[in-house]
C-alpha cells in the first residue's frame, strides 16, 4: 500500500504545476470525483502544461519501527540524498486525467479534503486496506511550470498484526516543467 500512496502522489504532483487558473474543493471525496472536478475545472484553462517534467524527491523523515535492521540503515543512509525522476504528460492527460492520479484506483481510499487554487494545494487521502489504515497528506504551492509540495504519511495495522504496525514518512517534492517530452522518460 505504500508503494501505491507514493506513486500516486508523485503522479498527482504533476497535477498540480501550472497557474493558479480554477479553484477545486473536495470533501469525503474519492479519487474518481476529485478527478471529475479538476476535468470539469480544466476545460477552459488547464492546470498543467503538456511535455516534460522534472522533479526532486527528498525524504526528510521515515519511521518504521518493525522493519529488518539491514534495510532500516540503508534506508537511513539514503534520506537527505535527493531522488530524482522524468516524466512525459501527454496533452490527453492534461485534457483528462484518469482517477488513478488520485488514489482513484484504490476504491479504499478517500479523500477527508481536497483544495487547489491560487497557487496553493492542501489534501488529505485515507485508505483501508487489509486492516492498515494509511493516510497522507500534502501541502505546498505551485506556479506556471513549478511545484513545492510537503507530503507526509502514517500508517498503522497491517495483515499481520505486529508487522509494520506503525510508520510515518515525511518528504519534499519539488518539479519544473523543461520543455517537450523527448520519448525518453521514465526509463
Amino acid at each position: 500500500m505504500r508503494q501505491t500512496m507514493l506513486a500516486s502522489v508523485m503522479s498527482m504532483t504533476l497535477l498540480f504545476s501550472c497557474h493558479s487558473g480554477p479553484t477545486v474543493t473536495a470533501t469525503n471525496a474519492t479519487g474518481a470525483q476529485v478527478a471529475a472536478q479538476i476535468k470539469a475545472a480544466n476545460l477552459d484553462t488547464p492546470f498543467v502544461l503538456p511535455g516534460r517534467w522534472e522533479g526532486t524527491m527528498m525524504i526528510s523523515n521515515l519511521n518504521i519501527p518493525d522493519m529488518q535492521p539491514q534495510m532500516a540503515e540503508r534506508m537511513k543512509a539514503s534520506m537527505g540524498n535527493p531522488k530524482t525522476f522524468v516524466s512525459c504528460l501527454t496533452p490527453d492527460q492534461v485534457k483528462a486525467p484518469r482517477e488513478g492520479f488520485f488514489g482513484g484506483e484504490q476504491k479504499s481510499c478517500k479523500f477527508a479534503h481536497y483544495t487547489m487554487g491560487n497557487g496553493k494545494i492542501d489534501a488529505e487521502m485515507t485508505c483501508h486496506q487489509g486492516g492498515a489504515v494509511r493516510t497522507m497528506k500534502m501541502s505546498g504551492t505551485y506556479g506556471s511550470d513549478t511545484y513545492a509540495m510537503t507530503m507526509e504519511s502514517s500508517g498503522s495495522g497491517g495483515a499481520k498484526e505486529g508487522h509494520m504496525s506503525e510508520m510515518s514518512m515525511k518528504m519534499n517534492l519539488t518539479g519544473k516543467r523543461t520543455g517537450e517530452c523527448t520519448g525518453k522518460e521514465g526509463r
